[in-house]
């Protein structure tokens, strides 16, 4: 065989290297209001593409692809934030923060599913579904037609004001079509949407990122978190998990949200949990030890909860006083 003339073109021939393949117009279409990369959500989005790229398998007679198959066994990629946050050496809210962007930009969204591994039940197991039109759009924006929605190219603005009125109220949220995902939850899926390097309301990851950790951090403040650490030690898994449903709430850019099977209008619901206290989450934690109901769907027992808590919580407490009064007559 004829070599390149080139040693190191040469020392590469043969070495097969393998994983995600990031396609370069991803830097031209993941980016912030300057025209830079979203380096972290272009990352992830590739790690994602991998998994869903096809694998070919050949019949040995005539080498053409007789068949396809996935490379993960499940119906959907399942993939934890944990996994994310190894391979990239991000930190959770940097992973949070990436794959929100590309919930926004329409290519992936999330589900959330209750699985039960070696007899053990393991809850809010993440899935991720890719949408392969939004992939080819943002892989090949040359071929994607110049007439799209005002509405879509609008609701990235319509994110940045709902994240950042955390303290002063929620603003009205703007939506594309909803479609249910494979829990029945109600979830935003864009359309076709034209991507601009020049929207100046445009969301970075960083972006993202301090939103989710300024609102973390007020809801961890509005309900005490390191009082509640301190008088509930072995509860601080349930106390997290309400931390971060709530934080999930209150940055959502969605219209509705999905509350004991009823879509409730989601500034109603961020609204209610704004008024969620220390006493509050004190009063959930002696609910959940009081119940004895089984639950099969965690995260949305807790929306549940922490959604009527604020009002069943006086009503209870009167209640007890009372039936302790009655008692002592």
């Amino acid at each position: 065989m004829q070599m390149s003339g080139n040693a190191t073109v040469d020392k590469l021939y043969g070495i097969e290297i393998t994983g995600n393949v990031i396609p370069q117009n991803w830097f031209q279409t993941i980016v912030n209001d300057k025209g830079r990369p979203m380096a972290n959500a272009i990352m992830i989005l590739g790690e994602i593409l991998y998994w869903y790229r096809p694998t070919e398998e050949r019949d040995e007679r005539d080498l053409k692809v007789s068949r396809i198959r996935k490379k993960f066994s499940g119906d959907t990629l399942q993939m934890s934030y944990r996994q994310l946050e190894q391979k990239f050496s991000l930190t959770r809210n940097q992973v949070k923060a990436a794959i929100l962007v590309l919930e926004k930009l329409g290519v992936i969204r999330r589900s959330f599913r209750n699985l039960v591994v070696r007899g053990t039940k393991v809850n809010n197991v993440m899935y991720i579904h890719l949408d392969p039109d939004r992939l080819i759009e943002l892989t090949f924006p040359e071929k994607v037609d110049d007439s799209y929605s005002e509405e879509a190219t609008t609701s990235v603005k319509k994110t940045t004001e709902v994240c950042t009125s955390i303290h002063t109220g929620m603003a009205e949220n703007d939506m594309t079509p909803l479609q249910k995902n494979d829990t029945g939850e109600v979830e935003k899926h864009r359309t076709n949407t034209k991507i601009t390097t020049k929207n100046t309301n445009e969301i970075t990851d960083e972006d993202y990122l301090s939103i989710y950790q300024k609102a973390e951090q007020s809801f961890k403040e509005q309900i005490e978190y390191d009082i509640l650490k301190l008088d509930h030690p072995h509860e601080m898994d349930v106390i997290d998990a309400m931390v971060e449903i709530a934080t999930d709430i209150i940055v959502s850019p969605k219209k509705k949200c999905r509350v004991n099977g009823e879509e409730i209008p989601m500034a109603r619901v961020q609204e209610r949990f704004q008024k969620i206290n220390f006493f509050t989450v004190k009063y959930i934690l002696e609910s959940l030890q009081a119940s004895k109901t089984e639950v099969k769907n965690v995260r949305a027992m807790l929306i549940t909860t922490m959604y009527n808590a604020p009002i069943t919580m006086d009503t209870h407490y009167e209640a007890k006083v009372r039936h302790d009064l009655a008692k002592k007559r």
